[in-house]
């Protein structure tokens, strides 16, 4: 507890064996309250009084155990940040889109602990069917699709940072047309629903200029890379994740001429056999990631490929029994990451470790 509640600007929590929700005082003693960071603490409610704390501009639940916002979050009019991420929210409540104040939200249901043994992974939580009055979002993360919700993204011209998924072909024309009004848009994650045809980006007239980061998981054309979209952002895109493509063409084809890219990741979007990174290809990548490519059994790196590489995940290759060729010619590799790779491929890379 507080002893003097009035006092109290901002409150971080960190018990992680406390269960209840922590005591401020009534929500009018505590009504200067700006930051309230409950970040890993594993209550499962939030109480209702917390709608009385109007001048909270920062609520963080990252990976509590909570399952469900109050209704009466509208009442936070003055909330700029709410970070639901990694909780057990799997849908908003309707008052979230009242808030006109808020600038970001992040959201995503924990679906599993380790992805390709790097990251968490989350699914994406039921957005309001309403009109949306946050127009001051700049960044909107985790969000299931619905066409209410993409037309919506239109007037959130303000947004930096957009990830959204569960994306239908029913979506993609207004998604895009509300895409190409975001002119400061520096971070867009699309996951595609299951059974979609494929992403398509024709409809993508303005390509966002300022686009750094982009995330598409899902299956795609391989003529993708060579769309209107791709020709404009390309050149500037710095971090590409494609997951989930399954393409029978080699993806990396398509992006070698990204030259300025830093951080790329390829997961389960190659069903080929081998991989070749050919010469002069990514001068600037520092870290690559590769996981669930189920059939390649060949990789090779010729020199003066990547050759400021410093960080190299190799996860779940179960084809893969050769060190990939070239490998030491990585002089500026400092880590090696490697999980579920085959038997020999271990034993191959242990052995030449061992030689130097």
């Amino acid at each position: 507890s507080v002893s003097d509640p009035s006092r109290l600007r901002s409150l971080y929590h960190f018990d992680v064996t406390c269960s209840s929700f922590p005591s401020v005082g009534t929500p009018r003693s505590a009504r200067y309250l700006n930051v309230l960071e409950l970040q890993d603490v594993p209550i499962t409610v939030l109480p209702e009084e917390l709608s009385g704390l109007f001048n909270l501009r920062y609520l963080g639940l990252r990976r509590t155990k909570i399952k469900q916002l109050p209704q009466s979050v509208d009442k936070l009019f003055n909330l700029q940040t709410l970070d639901v991420y990694l909780t057990n929210v799997d849908k908003l409540p309707t008052g979230i889109a009242k808030l006109k104040r808020l600038r970001h939200l992040l959201a995503g249901k924990l679906s599993a602990p380790l992805y390709c043994g790097i990251v968490e992974k989350s699914r994406g939580v039921q957005a309001p069917k309403v009109v949306w009055e946050s127009m001051e979002l700049q960044t909107l993360k985790g969000v299931l699709a619905n066409l209410n919700l993409v037309e919506n993204l239109g007037h959130m011209t303000q947004l930096r940072t957009l990830a959204i998924e569960d994306v239908g072909e029913e979506h993609y024309p207004k998604l895009f047309a509300s895409i190409s009004k975001m002119r400061s848009l520096r971070t867009l994650k699309v996951l595609s629903a299951e059974g979609n045809q494929g992403l398509n980006f024709e409809a993508l007239s303005l390509p966002p200029q300022n686009l750094r980061k982009l995330h598409l998981t899902g299956r795609f054309h391989h003529t993708v890379m060579e769309s209107n979209f791709f020709q404009t952002v390309g050149a500037k895109l710095e971090k590409l994740y494609l997951t989930g493509s399954k393409t029978n063409i080699d993806p990396l084809i398509s992006i070698s001429c990204l030259s300025n890219l830093k951080v790329l990741q390829i997961g389960d979007a190659y069903d080929g056999a081998s991989f070749v990174f050919q010469r002069g290809w990514f001068p600037k990548l520092h870290t690559l990631i590769m996981c669930n490519l189920l059939h390649i059994n060949s990789m090779i790196m010729e020199q003066q490929t990547l050759q400021n590489l410093q960080w190299l995940a190799l996860v779940n290759f179960p084809e893969l029994k050769e060190v990939p060729h070239g490998i030491e010619l990585l002089l500026s590799l400092q880590n090696l990451m490697l999980v579920n790779m085959h038997d020999e491929f271990m034993e191959r890379i242990q052995g030449e470790d061992k030689e130097r």
